[in-house]
């Protein structure tokens, strides 16, 4: 575990012990009290990327769009989100694509814990409910969203308004389009507004719950009861 994770080794309780992949990274640290914190990078040009499992076309297909935003960003900063022991391929790739000391490794969690702030876009890799999760997730955090065209959550994402659809023959041209929003500040927040936006409008705790009681009346033969508004809650 220490090799994967290219950790150097100090006595401990006299210097930090650094953790990261391919190289140590700054974002955790460990104290000699034991403690340990876990913090993003800050850099603009950060991108999420929440792979699919196994390492999939659409992974892959992200990770050369990286490598050319890449040659234009060289500050680029890709969060991979997931754990080591189950991104062995989609790390080998990265490191073929010498993409590795841009990569860092950070828990799934990160996502839903609004860590987020200081990313550009979030790559949506992922199929089913883990993708539609993580996408909801990372625009619920002002975060523009890319996405395979195909995939079914699709529908979540408006092309150019709150992120984009990926073609699977188009990736010089989403390659351009990521360096460029990563390189404007007010094109991030316009879609990064938008994205939060409509997910408070329509993924509430308030619309699921009236949605839901359509649902059962319906089910029940009954007319849908008119729920009244109430203090907003925390968003999903």
């Amino acid at each position: 575990r220490r090799a994967l994770a290219g950790a150097r080794i100090t006595e401990w309780g006299r210097e930090r012990l650094i953790i990261g992949w391919p190289t140590p990274a700054p974002g955790v640290t460990f104290g000699g009290d034991g403690a340990g914190v876990h913090r993003l990078p800050a850099p603009t040009s950060t991108v999420v990327l929440v792979p699919g499992h196994p390492h999939d076309e659409d992974t892959a297909q992200a990770l050369r769009v990286l490598a050319h935003v890449r040659s234009r960003h060289a500050d680029l900063r890709v969060l991979v989100t997931g754990t080591p022991s189950a991104l062995q391929a989609t790390r080998l790739h990265a490191a073929a694509l010498d993409l590795g000391r841009a990569v860092q490794i950070v828990p799934i969690d990160a996502l839903l814990q609004h860590e987020l702030a200081h990313a550009g876009a979030a790559w949506i890799a992922a199929s089913g409910e883990a993708g539609a999760v993580a996408a909801l997730a990372a625009m619920q955090q002002r975060v523009p969203v890319l996405v395979a065209h195909d995939a079914p959550f699709a529908e979540l994402v408006t092309p150019g308004v709150t992120g984009w659809h990926i073609p699977a023959d188009a990736e010089a041209s989403v390659a351009a389009d990521l360096a460029r929003v990563l390189g404007d500040a007010a094109a991030r927040r316009t879609m990064g507004t938008a994205a939060a936006a409509r997910i408070a409008r329509e993924y509430s705790w308030d619309t699921l719950v009236d949605d839901a009681a359509e649902v059962l009346a319906r089910r029940a033969g009954l007319v849908a009861p008119c729920v009244a508004p109430r203090p907003a809650l925390t968003p999903v």
